[in-house]
């Protein structure tokens, strides 16, 4: 058997009414508490405020939890008009809204309930793409854009017209650099440059923010070298003095036999 503190619920009942005012709010809340109702009365309150349903914007992660959220709404208006008032008392909560948000449209004429469309409720990338399409000079796609699953042919487009900019007498010394590092094996490069732009959620915002800036050479060679200097001294604690002075001439030895562009090869020095 579970007790309810009535205190608590009363101040859960606050917060519930107070999330509906045209302020910004976080809600956070376990499975099951029902943050999605709680949405929807804040979207139908928004809908009293508007001249138009297009003024509201909603967006989430998935197109199940947009799908989800768009019929819920449109589940509560359709009672609403056809007076289906519900027993629970969060239920007509959203019941007194949907009422509320129906004459406030039936004034602009929206007919949201034969109009569906109508909500703004969004994924992410679908938001994007529906701005995008708005603005088509600006965009400068040349078709509608679309949202894909699998970008691996993209960025094997832009890493080919990268590469491409080697005659670019701007980028040119950029790209020889570039090829020097791999060899001038422009495949290897262009498959270097497709795996960074797989991950450029991870060092886009880097270089947005240092883009406009010099890059401080000294600083970060500084960092560098305390990196290594953590690491070698993270190494002397697992290695006592003892077992580096037995290793050592073995080390070297083994070193002085493998070529010089083998990484063991550096131990050949190990002092």
């Amino acid at each position: 058997m579970s007790v309810h503190n009535p205190v608590n619920l009363e101040a859960d009942a606050q917060n519930r009414l107070r999330a509906l005012e045209l302020s910004s709010f976080i809600v956070e809340a376990p499975a099951g508490a029902g943050k999605t109702e709680l949405l929807t009365q804040r979207y139908l309150k928004l809908l009293q405020t508007v001249n138009s349903p297009e003024e509201i914007i909603a967006i989430t992660f998935t197109n199940k939890a947009a799908a989800e959220m768009r019929l819920r709404i449109l589940d509560s208006l359709i009672k609403a008009a056809n007076q289906q008032k519900p027993l629970e008392q969060h239920k007509q909560i959203t019941y007194d809204l949907s009422i509320k948000a129906l004459q406030h449209g039936q004034s602009k004429g929206w007919q949201l309930i034969d109009n569906p469309s109508r909500l703004r409720i969004f994924t992410i990338d679908s938001l994007c793409a529906h701005l995008a399409r708005q603005m088509p000079l600006m965009s400068r796609f040349g078709a509608q854009p679309r949202v894909t699953e699998d970008a691996s042919a993209l960025y094997a487009q832009a890493a080919e017209q990268a590469i491409a900019l080697l005659e670019n007498a701007e980028h040119s010394e950029v790209l020889k650099t570039a090829l020097r590092y791999v060899d001038n094996d422009a495949n290897k490069l262009k498959s270097l440059l497709i795996k960074m732009l797989e991950k450029r959620d991870q060092w886009l915002g880097y270089v947005q923010k240092h883009a406009q800036h010099e890059i401080d050479a000294q600083a970060l060679t500084a960092t560098l070298s305390y990196l290594i200097e953590q690491e070698l001294a993270e190494v002397a604690q697992v290695f006592s003095l003892s077992v580096q002075h037995e290793l050592m001439p073995l080390a070297r030895f083994a070193a002085g036999n493998l070529p010089c562009e083998h990484s063991v090869s550096l131990l050949r020095d190990w002092d």
